[in-house]
């Protein structure tokens, strides 16, 4: 399943603090996604001038952004978005830690964050009185920047199922950096397919690997056979029998399967693994399985790690993926 930018809007939109996203092109400012009916507009006002007076003029709010985000002066017209009112300029400055251009827009009872994520602007806006604060709101929209600053951006565009063509490929990669690995509690994690395990992401080097090994056999005796974790992941996510070659994963020793449920509050079919100082959650989506491990010499914990894999499972079911 391919990953759209929606649903890396909706992850903001789900993270708190914000009221409306949306992401565009940062060279020309074409909307690749947004919540709904949160746009960059083009509409006419009164506009206040230099000396006073009041003219009518068309307000391109896409143009006006990129001549703010360039970081070369603030448009005469100012911060518009969605056709709202003019917004207040807090701060247009270059975040030396996160290596982005920010900008911190104020309304009454509100604001917006935009943060430049090198090929995107990630825009955020936040309701005081909806319980948003302005520091949420920046924090979710710069740390969502910071990270596609980071990744590898696919080649060529998404199919038009995915979103159309000219937009940038979104990944599953944030879902593993910020969700899972991001908070802590886990040390390895993927997301493979429901329905025929090939991953989707990763952390480096950890994956779903086929091998030889000598598997104990009902009769107390071993045989050798062809271990194929993949396979044994989708079978053991389906609610069935368990798997007679047990909890594999990155090719490492069988693991002891603690409980494998139906997680009522999350809606989701949930595994927990335990091997010497550490082991695993799992948990399925719609589309999906998402694994994460822990490792307690790290001072990783099994709760945190049960808790961030299911919270993932938990939202992609509600976007259904």
């Amino acid at each position: 399943m391919s990953v759209t930018w929606q649903m890396y809007v909706d992850y903001i939109k789900a993270k708190g603090n914000i009221e409306d996203v949306m992401i565009v092109d940062s060279e020309d400012c074409n909307h690749w996604a947004g919540t709904p009916d949160f746009m960059l507009r083009e509409y006419t006002a009164t506009i206040v001038q230099e000396d006073g007076t009041e003219k009518e003029e068309v307000v391109n709010e896409a143009t006006n952004l990129l001549k703010l985000m360039s970081g070369q002066g603030r448009p005469a017209q100012g911060l518009r978005l969605n056709g709202g009112k003019k917004q207040q300029i807090l701060r247009a400055f270059q975040d030396d830690e996160v290596n982005t251009f920010v900008v911190y827009g104020k309304v009454m009872k509100g604001g917006s964050c935009i943060a430049s994520a090198g090929k995107c602007f990630v825009i955020g806006t936040f309701d005081e009185l909806k319980g948003h604060t302005s520091s949420g709101c920046n924090e979710v929209i710069v740390e969502m920047a910071k990270y596609l600053l980071q990744i590898n951006w696919p080649s060529g565009t998404e199919d038009a199922s995915a979103g159309g063509g000219g937009i940038a490929a979104a990944s599953w990669q944030p879902y593993i950096d910020t969700m899972l690995v991001g908070k802590g509690d886990i040390d390895q994690a993927l997301i493979c397919s429901k329905t025929d395990g090939v991953i989707w992401a990763s952390t480096p080097d950890f994956g779903l690997k086929t091998y030889q090994a000598e598997i104990p056999q009902e009769d107390g005796t071993d045989l050798t056979e062809t271990v194929d974790e993949a396979k044994n992941l989708v079978q053991l996510m389906k609610g069935g029998p368990k798997p007679s070659q047990g909890l594999r994963l990155n090719g490492e020793k069988k693991m002891q399967i603690l409980r494998a449920f139906e997680d009522e509050e999350a809606g989701c079919y949930v595994v927990y693994g335990k091997k010497m100082k550490g082991g695993c959650c799992i948990a399925a989506s719609n589309t999906a399985i998402i694994v994460g491990m822990f490792n307690e010499l790290k001072q990783q914990n099994s709760s945190g790690c049960n808790a961030h894999v299911t919270e993932l499972a938990k939202y992609l079911k509600s976007v259904n993926a």
